[in-house]
């Protein structure tokens, strides 16, 4: 017929969005080519995660980190409490030097008071910071998921108009095919009805110009 009866491949393509990557896609996989910012978002949550969860896991007071975490909060209070009230108060005479004594230790108690609120808060940060990275690890996640369907998709479109394409053209390939066939048969048939009738009428000629003495 002239064309290869092969039928087509299945398409591969590459979609090439430029600043959030590439992706290819053939018959074995689809595969994505991230950019280099997005590998450094991923390895950047990577090496921040497992520090992230072992905090919040294992935050205690006698965590490392959460005693750094606990003395810088207390050390803020405490500036504070001493730049607003109790420097005031010592500087312009109004209380007394036990009055003042009295009121740095009531702030102390205060400020151990507030370890149990200190621990919560500590935990609540590390938390928050997981929910951020998380969040950060999932951009790059959508963006090769929404890559990867575009290159499929247009995998798949051109893998079936080029099926539909082979189909077609085999159908029609097929169709001439039956028809030479057909045409083929009819030519035959009317060749050897003609033989027939030709072979017979000779005989009955000869046999009736013999008198019944046939050749």
């Amino acid at each position: 017929m002239g064309k290869s009866n092969k039928a087509p491949d299945y398409a591969a393509t590459t979609t090439d969005t430029g600043l959030y990557g590439s992706t290819t896609t053939d018959k074995n996989e689809t595969t994505f080519n991230p950019t280099d910012f997005q590998k450094s978002i991923v390895n950047n949550v990577e090496n921040n995660v497992p520090n992230n969860l072992s905090n919040y896991f294992s935050a205690n007071y006698a965590n490392d980190d959460f005693q750094k975490y606990l003395n810088s909060r207390q050390s803020m209070q405490t500036n504070a409490y001493n730049n607003i009230i109790y420097d005031q108060l010592a500087n312009k005479g109004m209380m007394r030097d036990n009055a003042l004594s009295g009121a740095k230790n009531a702030w102390n108690s205060v400020l151990s008071d507030q370890k149990v609120d200190a621990l919560s808060d500590y935990k609540g940060e590390q938390l928050s910071q997981l929910n951020t990275l998380m969040g950060l690890y999932e951009v790059p996640y959508n963006i090769m998921n929404g890559q990867s369907n575009a290159s499929q998709g247009l995998s798949n479109a051109i893998t079936q108009y080029n099926v539909n394409k082979y189909n077609s053209e085999f159908n029609k390939n097929q169709q001439l095919f039956n028809l030479a066939s057909e045409i083929g048969t009819s030519a035959g048939g009317f060749g050897g009805n003609k033989s027939s009738k030709s072979g017979g009428g000779n005989t009955q000629i000869t046999g009736s110009g013999r008198g019944g003495n046939y050749a």
